[in-house]
């Protein structure tokens, strides 16, 4: 039985976010380094800068969120003697699998703690398989890994409200600028976004996303801990 505690859990995520995130600020120091602190015009080269610190961002959250399912999996394993309170959709994908394994044998592995191996090797194909973390597919990997449901629904504070999705709306806009500055689809530190409308990337874009993807953490580091303890209080 784990001795580790599930607030430990939630502060390791954030703790690597933080690490994660000191490449953009990097990115940020040497952006003031060579053009100053003054307004007016910069030079050109700094919107490498600029478009390298939103790429970089959209790998920090990405990667928290994976950091996150990974670790309290984990902990729930460890915690757990039966596989009695794990996600339905994972139970059900996991017994699919065991009724299309043509091996007799193989039921043998569930044994024990074997199931816990099982159980793992799930839940890393699904991380693995993870990419985009818009605000649909991080519902979808938190619904199948934990059983919660709508975790954007939680996605709101002031002047990011709730009605119509504000924030995964705004979530997939960054995401969108992201593809394209990867996709090598920029004009020099400016971005179409739609036809006829440009999106000019410079430092205050950098800073609004990084304190955007910091509100998304804050409120589902929140909704994760709320849903830990009605849902597994059992390992509480």
């Amino acid at each position: 039985m784990s001795s580790t505690k599930f607030t430990d859990v939630l502060k390791a995520a954030r703790g690597s976010f933080e690490n994660s995130k000191k490449l953009v600020e990097y990115l940020l120091e040497i952006h003031q380094e060579i053009g100053g602190t003054e307004r007016g015009k910069r030079d050109k080269s700094l919107s490498a800068l600029n478009m390298s610190a939103m790429v970089l961002i959209t790998a920090c959250w990405e990667s928290y969120l994976e950091t996150l399912l990974s670790d309290i999996f984990k902990f729930l394993l460890d915690s757990s003697d039966s596989p009695e309170k794990f996600s339905k959709i994972l139970k059900k994908a996991i017994s699919d699998k065991i009724k299309e394994n043509k091996d007799d044998r193989y039921v043998w592995k569930l044994t024990g703690d074997g199931w816990k191996d099982i159980f793992k090797k799930e839940v890393k194909e699904k991380l693995d398989k993870f990419n985009t973390p818009s605000g649909n597919n991080v519902n979808k990997l938190f619904e199948q890994i934990l059983d919660l449901n709508n975790l954007s629904e939680h996605w709101s504070w002031q002047n990011m409200s709730k009605e119509n999705g504000k924030a995964v709306k705004e979530l997939d806009r960054y995401l969108l600028i992201r593809n394209k500055i990867a996709h090598g689809k920029t004009n020099d530190n400016t971005i179409e976004l739609e036809e006829g409308s440009n999106e000019r990337i410079d430092k205050q874009s950098v800073t609004k996303y990084m304190g955007f993807i910091e509100k998304l953490i804050e409120k589902t580091e929140k909704e994760v801990k709320d849903h830990f303890q009605n849902h597994f209080q059992k390992f509480t």
